[in-house]
C-alpha cells in the first residue's frame, strides 16, 4: 500500500471530560445515551483511540505537547504514546499562548519539514481504509505552495467541507474559486479582502502558514489555544485549501454544533464515531450483512435506513462496506463475521448512494429554497440563544470570527435584549 509521504505530527492539547462550548451538544447526549456501542467514552480513551489511527500513517517527526485534567492518568497516557510512537517527542504542558506556539515553531524549524499535520483537537482520528487520498492531496498542496503564499489541506468535516465547493449545497460557499481537482481532491483559493481564511485546527499546514497564524502579529497576553484563537485578529490573504473528495479524518463528536446552520439533523447523515468494544485489546468483533442487530458486535450493514442509535432493534453501527473499515482497525479486529446470504451487490450500491448524501449532506434546490432554509435556520438559532445566552457567549470566547453582521448582530441583540429583562425568565413568586 502506497504510505503518505512524511509530515511532522504535531498534537498539541489540553485533554479534559469538560466541554470547552457547553449547550451545544444537546443532540449528540441523545444519541450517546440511547445506544450502548456510541456511549461516549472518557476524552482521554478519545485522545488515545485518535493517536492510534495516526499511527497508520508515516511521520518525518511525532511531537506531543498534552496536558491532562487528571494528572493521575499521566504515566498511562506516556506508556501509550511510547507504544506506538517510540520517537515522539513528549512535552507536558499543552500551548496557550503565542510564544508557547513559537517555541514549537522553533522545534519545528530545527526538524526541517516543511509539512506539519497540525492536530489541535483530540477527537478527530484518521477514519480512512487507505492513504492515496490524502497521499494526492498532499502532493497537491506541494504544487499550490509554488504560487501561493498560504496553503493547507483540510483533513476533517468532510461534509462541510465538499458542501463548501458544491454549488447545489445548501452551504455553498460562492467566494471560493475552484484552482484544480481530481477524482481525489478539489482546491480552491479564498479571496483576498472577502475571506480572512479558513483557521480551523485540522489541517495539514505548510510552517509558512503556521508562522503567519501565530508569529506575524503581536498577541502578547491573549490566550492561545489553537489557530481559532488568531482568527479575528490575524488576516490571511488568498489561502489556498485542499478539500479531500473522500473522508480522511472525522470529528469523533460528529457535527451536531452546526445543527443551526444545516435544514436537518446532521448526526442521521454524518453521525459522530465510537471506540469499538475491544479496540484497545485487539479483539474487535463484527457482523455484516446481517438483518438483525446482533448484541456484542460492532454491526454493519449499508442497506439499514437507520442508525443503531435510532432504532436499537433495526438499526446498524455503521453503513460501509467490509473492504472500507479504517486502516488501524485491521490489526484489531479478531472477528470479522459476513452473512453468507447478504446481497453484495445490493449491499455497495447502497454503501455508494450513503457516501453520495455524505458527500452533499445538505442539498438546495435554488434561490428560494436557500431563502427559505435561511429564515428557518435564523429563527431557531435566535430561539436556542435566546434561551441559552451562555452558549453564544462560549462560542465568541472560543476565537471564532464573528465578522458576519448578522451574527454581529443577532449577539447583540440577545445580550442586550438580557440586560434590559426583555428575554430573562420571569421568576416564580414564592
Amino acid at each position: 500500500m502506497k504510505r503518505v509521504s512524511a509530515m511532522i505530527l504535531y498534537f498539541d492539547n489540553y485533554i479534559t471530560d469538560e466541554p470547552l462550548l457547553k449547550g451545544l451538544y444537546q443532540q449528540l447526549d441523545d444519541v450517546r445515551n440511547s445506544c450502548p456501542a456510541y456511549r461516549m467514552p472518557d476524552k482521554l480513551s478519545v485522545a488515545m483511540y485518535t493517536l492510534a489511527s495516526y499511527a497508520a500513517l508515516d511521520w518525518s517527526a511525532v511531537i506531543i505537547k498534552y496536558e491532562l485534567q487528571d494528572k493521575s492518568k499521566t504515566d498511562e497516557f506516556e506508556r501509550f504514546v511510547k507504544g506506538i510512537f517510540p520517537k515522539a517527542k513528549i512535552i507536558r504542558g499543552r500551548s496557550d499562548t503565542q510564544e508557547k506556539f513559537r517555541e514549537s515553531l522553533k522545534m519545528m524549524r530545527e526538524i526541517g519539514d516543511e509539512w506539519i499535520f497540525f492536530a489541535g483537537n483530540v477527537d478527530h482520528p484518521f477514519v480512512a481504509s487507505e492513504t492515496q487520498t490524502l497521499q494526492a492531496c498532499l502532493v497537491e498542496a506541494k504544487r499550490l505552495k509554488g504560487k501561493y503564499p498560504i496553503v493547507s489541506v483540510l483533513y476533517s468535516h468532510f461534509g462541510e467541507a465538499r458542501s463548501m465547493v458544491d454549488p447545489t449545497s445548501y452551504r455553498h460557499n460562492k467566494d471560493v474559486s475552484v484552482i484544480g481537482k481530481n477524482s481525489f481532491y478539489t482546491s480552491v483559493v479564498f479571496p483576498e479582502g472577502k475571506s480572512p481564511g479558513f483557521f480551523d485546527s485540522i489541517q495539514v499546514v505548510h510552517v509558512d502558514m503556521m508562522s503567519h497564524w501565530f508569529e506575524s502579529k503581536d498577541m502578547a497576553g491573549k490566550r492561545v489555544i489553537r489557530a481559532e484563537s488568531v482568527s479575528g485578529a490575524v488576516n490571511v490573504p488568498q489561502h489556498a485549501l485542499v478539500i479531500p473528495k473522500s473522508e480522511v479524518c472525522a470529528h469523533f463528536d460528529g457535527y451536531s454544533h452546526i445543527k443551526f446552520h444545516v435544514p436537518t439533523d446532521p448526526n442521521d447523515v454524518l453521525p459522530p464515531l465510537f471506540i469499538p468494544k475491544g479496540f484497545f485489546e485487539r479483539k474487535i468483533t463484527i457482523a455484516f450483512g446481517y438483518p438483525d442487530y446482533r448484541e456484542g458486535f460492532v454491526n454493519i450493514n449499508p442497506m439499514k435506513e437507520k442508525y443503531s442509535f435510532r432504532d436499537r432493534v433495526n438499526g446498524t453501527d455503521l453503513k460501509i462496506m467490509p473492504e472500507s473499515l479504517p486502516l488501524f482497525w485491521k490489526g484489531r479486529v479478531e472477528k470479522l463475521d459476513i452473512n453468507p446470504k447478504a446481497d453484495m451487490l445490493a449491499m455497495q450500491a447502497a454503501y455508494e448512494r450513503d457516501l453520495a448524501l455524505r458527500a452533499n449532506p445538505w442539498p438546495c434546490k435554488g434561490a428560494l429554497d436557500r431563502a427559505r432554509i435561511g429564515l428557518v435556520l435564523q429563527w431557531r438559532a435566535l430561539k436556542y440563544f435566546v434561551e441559552n445566552p451562555e452558549a453564544l457567549a462560549a462560542v465568541k470566547e472560543y476565537g471564532y470570527s464573528f465578522n458576519v453582521l448578522r451574527k454581529k448582530a443577532l449577539y447583540a441583540m440577545i445580550i442586550g435584549g438580557y440586560k434590559v429583562g426583555i428575554f430573562r425568565k420571569k421568576e416564580k413568586k414564592g
